[in-house]
């Protein structure tokens, strides 16, 4: 028997649908001007760092995650009252994101001042950030200059992106113990608002996001007087 369709589900739909729709709309004159050797030069370069950054998103990918606890902490506790949060990184299974949720008030059946473990594998946040690079590095530009600016804005976008799912993702699965606690126990517990979100990063828009932030990113360069590369026979032009 299939689960029926949710409006969650629905909403979902349509705001992945009106995403892409919306990055087509801008990106149309660039994306259907692209000659063969541009696009050729995209996928090439998109393949080859993905595959360079995916190798390095395994050996530094908890290091790189571990600089950004104090952030990501903060910003659990910002979005919700219920519990005071704790984040470290451990060992099990290769590297796993653990959430320390201690209870401010009692949460049926908890009452205040216990304990709940959530653990979540660091590379479902690593991996959309890879991504976000990858776009970056193959985007085409006229100039190495360009190439440089591109890369150096992965910095604060990147920790933006970030900023937006990962604190997200772990309140929202911490949330979820709760809703099924109160279902097991048939107690009301409202949903926040932000499990929207949540379950849209979880049906794959981390990946969305990554390419919405990237051409965003894209953007912002090219009003600053960095146009992309259309031709081969743009003046000036270092990728194909």
């Amino acid at each position: 028997m299939t689960n029926p369709v949710t409006l969650d589900d629905c909403l979902r739909l349509l705001i992945a649908w009106l995403v892409l729709s919306a990055l087509a709309f801008i990106f149309r004159r660039q994306l259907l001007n692209l000659t063969q050797p541009v696009l050729l030069g995209v996928l090439g370069r998109l393949l080859l760092a993905w595959l360079i950054l995916s190798v390095l998103g395994l050996m530094y990918g908890k290091a790189m995650l571990s600089q950004l606890l104090p952030l990501l902490t903060w910003m659990i506790n910002s979005i919700q009252a219920d519990y005071s949060a704790s984040l470290t990184i451990t060992d099990l299974a290769g590297g796993q994101l653990q959430l320390l949720a201690s209870l401010r008030h009692d949460i049926a059946p908890l009452v205040k001042g216990d304990t709940l473990n959530i653990f979540n594998d660091t590379m479902h946040f690593v991996i959309p950030l890879v991504l976000l690079v990858s776009i970056f590095f193959a985007w085409p530009v006229k100039h190495f200059q360009a190439r440089i600016k591109l890369l150096l804005l992965v910095i604060p976008i990147g920790l933006l992106s970030a900023a937006l799912t990962v604190p997200f993702q772990l309140a929202g699965a911490t949330e979820m113990a709760f809703q099924s606690l109160a279902h097991q126990t048939h107690l009301p517990r409202e949903k926040p608002v932000y499990l929207l979100w949540v379950r849209l990063l979880e049906d794959g828009g981390g990946w969305l996001r990554s390419i919405a932030v990237a051409m965003v990113g894209v953007t912002m360069m090219q009003r600053t007087g960095d146009k992309p590369v259309r031709s081969a026979n743009d003046k000036g032009m270092v990728d194909q």
